[in-house]
């Protein structure tokens, strides 16, 4: 990757996606996570199911980071979204050790906390808080 991508603050994701999402509808999600992703000015590096996002001029602030997990949780073909705390290296795929926030779309903490976002009741720091924070793994 870019000198740039290790300057500028951003973070890893993963989607998972229900077993038996057809070929049509992953298309579909591929186009709009793309025009998503333009419409925020992010730059993808990797697939629309994992890698890394980056702003194309600026960093990526956690306000960025939940607008993308309020998105993606109503995606018919999202079953869960993994995201990294924000980092300035991107290039380290390593980074998934510093923990992750997993985001079942079923959950009903998720439900609540996604309709108070979207309500103007939660500041990033919260939503991210309340579906409990990044986690790391125990080996």
């Amino acid at each position: 990757m870019s000198t740039t991508t290790q300057e500028r603050l951003g973070f890893h994701f993963q989607i998972e996606v229900w077993p038996e999402t057809a070929a049509m509808p992953a298309t579909q999600f591929t186009r709009a996570f793309e025009d998503f992703a333009a419409e925020q000015d992010f730059l993808v590096h990797g697939t629309p199911l994992q890698g890394c996002i980056e702003g194309r001029d600026r960093d990526i602030s956690l306000t960025d980071q939940v607008n993308l997990v309020d998105w993606l949780v109503n995606q018919p073909t999202v079953r869960a979204v993994l995201v990294s705390p924000l980092t300035g290296a991107l290039d380290d795929p390593g980074r998934w050790e510093e923990g992750t926030l997993r985001v079942p779309v079923l959950d009903m903490r998720v439900i609540a906390v996604c309709l108070l976002h979207r309500l103007g009741h939660l500041r990033p720091l919260q939503y991210i808080e309340i579906l409990g924070g990044y986690m790391r793994r125990v080996h």
